[in-house]
This record gives structure tokens, C-alpha cells and sequence, in this order.
């Protein structure tokens, strides 16, 4: 069975530990992540890299598109490569090929813009690098000239965010996600210290003798019985993984 895709668009500059963390949350939850920086990337390298993402996009179930202080590269003189990624996704998903359009704009860069909205000092600003390019795109997102010409357009809504639990949450009620990131945090610690203390027991000493293992036990016990770990593949993926050790006792 194929997993559904999404497409993550945004500047990677300001948003690279974002993304990153996203990546992992939504692989996790069973999607295949859509992301220009990583080397899985879905990508035809015999065009041009902004078309090849624009190309990608086509491949997706759903477009996240996350918004902040900065336009990015620019696909021509007066889009950026963000801006274009999201109108791709907008025409895509009027055609029925996209399910689910979720933006995203940081709430820093929306207060700013708010701020700016009856101003004359739109051309400055301490938080944005382009006040006018950004709040051109976000009024593009809302669909502010559709709605008032009596459209209702689709995927308009849009959600501020200041860290990456708003996000989450967002994205496990659109998504109808239902996965808990602290036990997914508690699941990587342990797969660190599994991988740790694998190569502890398989180092030999000057003697040329395996040395004993670091107990597992005490940790083992903690899992067991932390209320995180309430799913049962959590608790069984917890349990193949320390009873091998505590087996060697």
C-alpha cells in the first residue's frame, strides 16, 4: 500500500530545524515527506531544480506550506520559488489532484503584518525582508479578492504558529492524525541507547575478551511502567529491544 505523500514548501533558511523536525514527525505517522534539501527527495534531475519541485508537487496528496520573514530565491522577477510551489499546489488542488492545502505563517510575521496593514512604513520592517512581497502572499493565501467578488475559494484558511507543538497540533486535526510525540522522543532515545551500548558489548578489551554489557534492566522497568508508553507497539518495540539484553544476563 502506498503511503500518502505531502510536499513541504517554505524557505529552508529560516525554517531548516523546522522542516527537519516535521520530516520526522509525519514519516513516523506514515507519510512519504516531500523535501527538496533531503537526498530521498522524488526529484527528475534533468530539469531545472525549481521545476523539478513544481513537478513533485504534481506527485502529492497534500501541501503544507509554512510562511515567514523571508521571499527566498525568486522563480522569476515577481514570484518567489515558495510563492510559485504554493499557486502550483492551489491549481492543483482546484482540479481535485491535491486533498488537503494547509498553510502555515509565523506568528511573529503575522503580527508584523497586521501592524503594517493601514501604514506608511510597510517598506521597512525589523521582522520582515520583504513586508510588501509577504503580505502580498499571504493575502493571495486568504483569498481576500475571491471572497470579495462572492467566491468561496478553497484551502484559505490559514493557521499562525510560534512552535512546532502548534504546528503538530494543527497538522494531527487536518491530517486526523493520532500519534504522541513525546513517545515517538522516548522511542529514538531508547534506539540511541540500544545502538550505544551495542557497540560497548562488541568492543573487545586488551584481552580480547567481550566485557560485560551496561545493565539494561533499571531502564527497561522505567519503559514498562511510564505512562507515554501506553500503545502496545510501543511497549513491544521497547521490549524486543531491551529483553535481548536482559536475555544475555
Amino acid at each position: 500500500m502506498n503511503k500518502p505523500r505531502i510536499f513541504i514548501s517554505s524557505t529552508i533558511y529560516d525554517f531548516a530545524d523546522l522542516r527537519s523536525s516535521l520530516k520526522y514527525w509525519l514519516t513516523e505517522a506514515g507519510f512519504d515527506v516531500q523535501m527538496s534539501e533531503h537526498s530521498d527527495f522524488d526529484k527528475n534531475s534533468s530539469v531545472n531544480s525549481y521545476d523539478a519541485c513544481l513537478e513533485t508537487i504534481a506527485t502529492c496528496d497534500h501541501f503544507i506550506l509554512l510562511v515567514g520573514a523571508r521571499k527566498g530565491g525568486m522563480f522569476d522577477d515577481d514570484v518567489s520559488i515558495t510563492r510559485k510551489e504554493y499557486q502550483t499546489a492551489y491549481e492543483l488542488a482546484k482540479e481535485g489532484k491535491i486533498k488537503k492545502i494547509i498553510n502555515f505563517v509565523r506568528q511573529n510575521v503575522w503580527d508584523a503584518l497586521e501592524d503594517r496593514k493601514n501604514s506608511d512604513s510597510l517598506h521597512s520592517s525589523k521582522v520582515l525582508e520583504d513586508p510588501e512581497h509577504i503580505m502580498s502572499f499571504v493575502t493571495e493565501i486568504k483569498r481576500i479578492e475571491d471572497m470579495k467578488s462572492g467566491k468561496k475559494p478553497l484551502f484559505n484558511w490559514v493557521n499562525t504558529f510560534s512552535s512546532f507543538s502548534d504546528i503538530v497540533n494543527t497538522l494531527s486535526n487536518e491530517l486526523k492524525l493520532k500519534i504522541n510525540i513525546s513517545e515517538l522522543v522516548a522511542l529514538q532515545t531508547i534506539e540511541l541507547a540500544i545502538v550505544g551500548n551495542l557497540k560497548e558489548i562488541f568492543k573487545k578489551d586488551d584481552e580480547e575478551i567481550y566485557p560485560f554489557y551496561k545493565d539494561f534492566e533499571p531502564l527497561h522497568n522505567m519503559l514498562v511502567n511510564n505512562s507515554l508508553n501506553n500503545s502496545k507497539a510501543c511497549k513491544d518495540k521497547i521490549h524486543l529491544a531491551t529483553d535481548f539484553f536482559l536475555f544475555q544476563k
